[in-house]
């Protein structure tokens, strides 16, 4: 990662501010960012990262409603694959320079760069117009088209932007478990904890309080203390660790909104559903998994026009 962050800090003194940084795992590389020293020179000055437009479609989903190129509003035609064409060229490079020497293969390699550079420049211009026209087209031909189909479905500026942000919250929160559930299975799991934890007390003080030796004569002091000592802090463990379960006890009731003297008993409803679906558990997690993946790849194959293969 030191490398890509050496060239977001020299890009951050050269473009800033508010550039995009196309990268193949720029949403990834994002939150590398987020963690390092640019992280407050990054947002403050409105930088973002995405992810390349052809390397976009082999990413779940959820990260193309997010990062990929084509929903960020004014990121216009580019997309963001040059070091890709460059690649793809300098291969021919490779059966002229195979059995070259070190300095010769140096050469070649800087002479076709240099070539490289002289016919994009000399190319610029028609590259300009090109996009220029390709920009025309789209606004004069794809825009009247988009508010043809407004009008007909009934449609708003402000409908599509909801459903792209409903879109992004659904795949989200697509294959997770539910926050109130899996409160509910920690409330579950403390209220069995807790009733094996006072149990455990229980026995621990009645053998620290009513235990005595089975022949006395024959015990030592000593031996008869390390007993007592033993007893008495196998007896202060269980305590602790009851007072502490019953602490988490009552914190999960306030998040749940569950009254102390409505405390879920080992014969209520509510306990003995939760305590069911603990057993299934993990299968239904595994069939959200599967459901998650199968609506991704369902959305990635229509958005590579591969939906019917």
């Amino acid at each position: 990662a030191k490398y890509g962050l050496a060239f977001a800090a020299k890009a951050l003194k050269v473009l800033a501010p508010k550039f995009l940084l196309g990268y193949d795992i720029g949403c990834v590389f994002e939150g590398t960012i987020d963690r390092s020293s640019l992280s407050g020179s990054f947002k403050e000055l409105g930088c973002r990262c995405c992810i390349n437009t052809f390397h976009g479609y082999s990413h779940n989903f959820l990260c193309q409603v997010q990062h990929h190129s084509n929903v960020i509003e004014g990121m216009g035609l580019e997309d963001l694959e040059t070091l890709e064409r460059v690649f793809s060229s300098s291969n021919q490079l490779a059966s002229v320079t195979r059995y070259m020497s070190k300095h010769r293969r140096r050469v070649f390699i800087d002479l076709f760069f240099h070539q490289w550079d002289e016919e994009k420049y000399k190319n610029l211009a028609t590259m300009i117009y090109n996009n220029y026209r390709q920009a025309l087209r789209i606004i004069n031909v794809d825009g009247p088209e988009l508010e043809r189909a407004k009008q007909e479905f009934d449609v708003g500026e402000g409908d599509l932007e909801k459903w792209r942000l409903e879109q992004k919250t659904y795949f989200s929160s697509l294959g997770k478990e539910p926050e109130g559930h899996a409160l509910k299975i920690a409330y579950v799991e403390r209220l069995k904890e807790l009733r094996d934890a006072e149990e455990k007390y229980k026995t621990a003080n009645n053998l620290f309080l009513i235990a005595t030796p089975d022949d006395a004569s024959k015990e030592t002091y000593a031996s008869a203390l390390s007993i007592t000592r033993k007893r008495e802090t196998k007896r202060r463990y269980a305590d602790e660790r009851r007072d502490q379960l019953t602490r988490d006890v009552t914190l999960l009731e306030e998040r749940l909104g569950i009254a102390r003297e409505q405390r879920w008993t080992f014969s209520s409803s509510e306990f003995i559903d939760i305590s069911k679906y603990i057993t299934r558990r993990k299968y239904e997690k595994a069939l959200d998994k599967l459901q998650k993946l199968v609506i991704q790849r369902l959305f990635e194959l229509q958005k590579l026009n591969l939906s019917y293969t």
